[in-house]
């Protein structure tokens, strides 16, 4: 596992244990980039990402909320909102997240996707 010394580099490899599925492992990394950088918006991001595929919604949520805090017109963040909510069949309120993640970033395509899915 990288160190935190280079966070850049370490959330490469979040990423790609993301990718590859081993969410436990990007999660971990990013807690350690967090430990020393509680406000990297990225690392928040992939904390939340990992923490909502692990089942861990509660995690998810508490991440989501300090990225928005951090970052409040990161689209990204609004569309991984959007996912959680969604998942835990919260409707309105995916929906609600991804119209707010398609302002910040009309280029998610992803959220578009889903709100044509939800809109049905």
């Amino acid at each position: 596992m990288t160190t935190t010394a280079d966070p850049e580099a370490s959330l490469r490899e979040a990423q790609k244990a993301i990718q590859s599925g081993n969410f436990a492992a990007a999660a971990a990394i990013a807690d350690a980039i967090l430990a020393e950088h509680p406000e990297h918006k990225d690392a928040l991001y992939m904390a939340a990402v990992s923490a909502r595929y692990e089942g861990r919604h509660e995690d998810a949520a508490q991440h989501l909320s300090a990225l928005k805090s951090v970052s409040p017109d990161f689209g990204r963040a609004y569309q991984e909102e959007g996912h959680l909510k969604r998942k835990l069949g919260d409707i309105a309120g995916a929906i609600s997240a991804f119209e707010r993640a398609t302002r910040y970033n009309p280029s998610l395509v992803a959220s578009w996707t889903a709100l044509a899915e939800l809109y049905g």
